[in-house]
């Protein structure tokens, strides 16, 4: 082969080499991008708790815990983005922080467990097991972020006349916050680790992995 051959060879090689990247990151961004929307408006479909009316089921964090098993790098990448968007629908700053606390403590640890066990035990305990802990932290997790700010935010917003009568209507209330949160992350983790691997069986997740997920 000519060196003139080669040089040209070499530079088409270069190309190709520089196209996939390229293309992977737009399919990040795409991915992060829609998946995002998707849980912004997913927010506006609320369903009441019917122990608490004041709580509301929502399935926003399906899609934002598809992107964690897709990339937990880019879930957190994409949280402030979804706060933003739950402002611009009316929520006020602090529901907004801590609905975006709420579903990082759910898929968070679906991720790491589930990426851990898939493929090492069977596929029903891996779920099982991510299903569980990921309720139970979230549970837990909540349950403590209430515990410390809802008092402080129960006096301000005029339902409560002293720090102390916020405390106690806050631990009233918890018991009611626990089940929620644990009957809430059951679904989404389940209906997330469904769509993951639908999206995993039907390829399309590969234009995502060349642009360096993790």
């Amino acid at each position: 082969m000519s060196k003139r051959r080669r040089a040209v060879v070499s530079r088409s090689s270069g190309k190709s080499q520089t196209r996939a990247p390229s293309t992977g990151l737009v399919a990040r961004l795409g991915y992060a991008t829609s998946l995002t929307t998707i849980a912004i408006l997913l927010h506006l479909f609320k369903i009441p708790f019917p122990l608490a009316p004041f709580l509301k089921y929502d399935l926003a964090g399906v899609p934002l815990a598809v992107l964690a098993l897709i990339s937990l790098r880019d879930s957190i990448l994409a949280l402030p983005v979804f706060a933003i968007g739950l402002v611009v629908l009316g929520a006020d700053v602090i529901g907004a922080l801590m609905k975006i606390l709420a579903e990082a403590s759910t898929f968070a640890p679906l991720a790491l467990i589930y990426k851990r066990l898939a493929g090492r035990i069977k596929l029903k305990l891996a779920v099982l097991v991510a299903t569980t802990v990921s309720a139970l932290l979230r549970a837990a997790f909540m349950c403590t972020l209430n515990y410390a700010i809802t008092p402080y935010w129960l006096v301000w917003a005029g339902w409560a006349e002293s720090l102390k009568s916020a405390y106690e209507l806050t631990i009233a209330i918890m018991p009611y916050i626990a089940l929620f949160n644990v009957t809430l992350a059951i679904p989404v983790v389940v209906l997330a680790i469904a769509a993951y691997r639908l999206l995993a069986r039907a390829g399309v997740l590969e234009a995502y992995k060349q642009g360096g997920c993790a």
